[in-house]
């Protein structure tokens, strides 16, 4: 988008493999490696400053996980930062925590005491400790693709709600999304979700629903379409969970393997509904390829697919954790042909109006400008 409105891109991403870098037309991407996540930030730098030398940048855009600007800025402290919020790990890790039972936790933590290790409990934890805390409350300006995570940013960490601006990353649907038909009524409703098999993406919550959405509605079907994650079963990836999870419903429950970009089209064509229930979720570009498929979506009113959707104008929204409420969402829209017509509808125009390189495009200049200028202040107050 940046390099289609006349600027020069260089991306630094990390790599597995040798370092590299590539041209594709005003962007260059940088790969360095081999290098592991967790070190990316200090690796960065030493190729940062030889491209900075050669052709000083006007701007730097980071995300706040893993703070991985951080050593750049550290650096080059004059230069304007933005910093787009992607999730911090402190959230993450609390997503992503299970709570072990009550004689377990009571176990580990006598066992730490008797060992003179007793882990700090996470109250006492405070976010000046924090690197991408510090990373972020530095940066000129602070912008978050889904105003949620602004919310949930700004509370946790103290930061001021009008310093975080809201920049929705752009998206345009492929050809072939845009370019599939209505679903075609037929006797049997396919719900389909797609992403990850995690805890995080609401899975757990649609296993649970699926019984009630059958005993009331009847013919229908669900996929599952993703990679495998851990489960509540050690030792157990998230698919077979859920497949001996519902094992009664074998016969109408599919599970396919991770879904490259590519077969995307495909694979939604033999959607009806669109389900994506998850705890949390940034800015979930599976909603918006659903959404561009025409396709009604079912999706979590716990962060940006709230946006996505309009509150509501053009999907259901239903709390995480809940699945009496996403059965009940579920059993609606199946028995409402004409409402999930109207939903693909709506949901398609939507992306086309508010995700589209002109809006976000002019507003992600103006923000790099406003980083500009508050740079400019600081050295020179």
């Amino acid at each position: 988008m940046l390099g289609r409105r006349g600027h020069e891109v260089e991306v630094f991403t990390g790599s597995r493999s040798a370092t590299s870098s590539t041209n594709d037309g005003p962007v260059v991407v940088h790969k360095i490696g081999p290098v592991e996540p967790p070190e990316f930030f200090r690796v960065v730098e030493q190729l940062f400053r030889q491209r900075h030398t050669q052709r000083p940048f006007d701007v730097i855009e980071s995300g706040e996980y893993g703070a991985d600007a951080s050593e750049i800025v550290k650096q080059f402290s004059a230069l304007p930062l933005l910093v787009r919020l992607h999730t911090p790990t402190f959230f993450i890790s609390r997503m992503n925590r299970v709570r072990p039972p009550l004689l377990a936790r009571a176990r580990f933590v006598l066992g730490a005491v008797r060992r003179g290790t007793a882990p700090k409990p996470y109250w006492n934890l405070r976010p000046r400790f924090d690197r991408e805390y510090q990373f972020t409350v530095g940066a000129d300006v602070i912008a978050t693709p889904s105003r949620p995570l602004g919310d949930i940013v700004s509370a946790e960490w103290k930061i001021p709600r009008d310093r975080i601006r809201h920049l929705p990353y752009p998206f345009t649907p492929s050809t072939e999304l845009m370019s599939l038909e209505p679903p075609a009524p037929r006797d049997d409703v396919t719900f389909t979700f797609v992403g990850r098999l995690e805890r995080r993406k609401g899975v757990l919550t649609l296993a649970e629903a699926v019984p009630e959405v059958v005993r009331a509605v009847g013919n229908v079907r669900f996929v599952f379409a993703g990679s495998s994650c851990g489960s509540p079963r050690p030792g157990t990836g998230m698919g077979d969970y859920l497949e001996d999870q519902l094992a009664e419903y074998r016969d109408r429950v599919s599970f396919l393997d991770f879904v490259p970009y590519e077969r995307l089209p495909a694979v939604l064509s033999e959607a009806d509904i669109c389900v994506f229930p998850s705890i949390w979720e940034n800015f979930p570009c599976v909603c918006l390829e659903a959404m561009s498929a025409g396709r009604a979506v079912i999706g979590s009113n716990a962060g940006g697919m709230a946006e996505m959707l309009e509150s509501g104008a053009c999907g259901s929204l239903v709390p995480p954790n809940d699945p009496v409420a996403l059965a009940e969402a579920m059993i609606a829209l199946a028995r409402d042909r004409e409402q999930r017509l109207r939903f693909g509808q709506l949901a398609r125009q939507r992306v086309l109006e508010a995700y589209n390189e002109q809006v976000v495009g002019t507003e992600q200049e103006r923000l790099y400008r406003e980083a500009i200028a508050s740079a400019a202040r600081r050295q020179h107050p």
